[in-house]
C-alpha cells in the first residue's frame, strides 16, 4: 500500500510539473541593444542587436545565444523559420543557430515558403549578384548583375523562379530566372516607374511602386495593375495570395484605409483602422496590425476576427495562436480569441 501511495503521489507530482512547463508566462524580458529587430516562428521571438543574436521560448528562458559583431542586422521570414542578415557584413544566422558567412557583403536577403534564402550580396566586377540557398543552406543556384544595381531578390513559394529587382538607367527593372536553368525567362519594366519592393502572391509577382503595383507572372508578362488614385502608401504587408495596404490621404502619416488586393489585381477586402499603423506582421493566414492603443488581426480580405485594447508597444509579432507585444525590454503574451 505504502508503495502504491509513493507511486501515485510521484505520477501526481510530474503531471502537475508537465502542466505548470506548458503553462506559458504572461510576459518576460529579454536583452536590448542598438539597431535590435525581431522575428517570431512559431512561439519563438528571434532578437538581434548589433552585438549578437538571442532565440527565446515561450516561457521566455533563452535557448541560443550567439555574440556577433553585426553593423546592421536585419530579418526575413517565413512562416517556420527566420534569418539575420548583416546589412552591410558577411553573417547570416538561423532560427536554429546555424548560419552562413558570406566573402562579400550583404545587400539584402528574403526567405521564401519553400525555405529559399535568396541572398544578395556584393561582387567584385559586376554591380552585385544573387545566391540562393535551399533549405539545408546547400547553395543551388547563383546570378551575377552586370550592369545594374541589386535591389531585392524572392524565390516563389513553390521553389521554381527567381525573380530579381534591379536600378536601371530609366527605372526599375524585375529579372525573370527559372532555377532549372542559366537562361533568363523574361523581364519587366516601366519606363521611369520606380519600384521599392517585389514578392510573391501564390504564382504571380507583385510590384510594389509609389503609387501603384504592377502583376506579372514567370515570363515577365504584364497581368494588370492596381493605382492608389492619388493616396499615399504608409505600410503593406505580402499575405499569401493578396497584398494588404495602408493608404493614406496625406503623405505626413495620420489613419488611412486597408485595402487587400489579389495576385489579380482585384480589391478584395477594406478596413478602417481610425489609428495609423505602426506595424504589420503576416502568419499562417492572419494579419496583425499594431496602433497606438489597438491591436488587430484580420483573416483573408481583412475580416477581422480580433480586437483588443494595448498601449505602450512598439512591435507586434503574431505567435502559434498569440501575439507578441514588445516594448523595450519587456515581451508581453496577448492572447488572440
Amino acid at each position: 500500500m505504502k508503495k502504491l501511495t509513493c507511486f501515485a503521489a510521484l505520477t501526481l507530482c510530474l503531471l502537475l510539473t508537465a502542466c505548470a512547463s506548458a503553462k506559458k508566462v504572461e510576459s518576460y524580458y529579454i536583452a536590448t541593444g542598438a539597431h535590435q529587430c525581431y522575428a517570431a516562428a512559431g512561439d519563438s521571438l528571434f532578437s538581434a542587436t548589433s552585438t549578437g543574436v538571442t532565440v527565446y521560448d515561450a516561457n521566455g528562458e533563452a535557448v541560443i545565444q550567439q555574440s556577433l559583431e553585426l553593423k546592421y542586422p536585419a530579418v526575413c521570414e517565413n512562416a517556420d523559420n527566420a534569418a539575420v542578415y548583416d546589412i552591410g557584413g558577411t553573417q547570416v544566422v538561423f532560427l536554429d543557430g546555424s548560419g552562413i558567412e558570406t566573402k562579400n557583403n550583404i545587400i539584402c536577403a528574403d526567405l521564401s515558403d519553400s525555405g529559399h534564402l535568396a541572398l544578395c550580396t556584393e561582387e567584385a566586377g559586376y554591380k552585385g549578384s544573387v545566391t540562393l540557398y535551399s533549405a539545408d543552406k546547400t547553395e543551388v543556384y547563383k546570378w551575377y548583375s552586370a550592369d545594374s544595381r541589386i535591389v531585392k531578390a524572392s524565390v516563389s513559394p513553390e521553389g521554381e523562379y527567381l525573380a530579381v529587382l534591379v536600378s536601371g538607367e530609366k527605372g526599375s527593372i524585375v529579372k525573370l530566372f527559372a532555377l532549372n536553368s542559366p537562361d533568363e525567362l523574361g523581364t519587366f519594366s516601366e519606363e521611369n516607374t520606380v519600384f521599392d519592393d517585389i514578392g510573391w502572391l501564390g504564382g504571380r509577382i507583385c510590384c510594389v511602386g509609389a503609387d501603384k503595383l504592377c502583376f506579372i507572372d514567370e515570363n515577365g508578362r504584364a497581368k494588370g495593375e492596381y493605382s492608389f488614385d492619388g493616396k499615399y502608401l504608409g505600410g503593406y504587408a505580402f499575405c499569401g495570395e493578396e497584398i494588404v495596404l495602408e493608404l493614406r490621404a496625406h503623405s505626413f502619416g495620420g489613419a488611412g484605409t486597408l485595402v487587400a488586393v489579389d495576385n489579380a489585381a482585384e480589391q478584395c477586402g477594406t478596413a478602417q483602422p481610425e489609428a495609423e499603423i505602426e506595424c504589420f506582421d503576416y502568419s499562417d493566414g492572419k494579419l496583425l496590425a499594431l496602433t497606438q492603443d489597438k491591436l488587430l488581426c484580420f483573416e483573408r480580405g481583412l475580416k477581422l476576427c480580433c480586437e483588443t485594447e494595448q498601449s505602450g508597444a512598439q512591435r507586434a509579432l503574431l505567435g502559434t495562436n498569440d501575439a507578441m507585444l514588445i516594448s523595450g525590454a519587456e515581451v508581453k503574451i496577448s492572447r488572440l480569441k
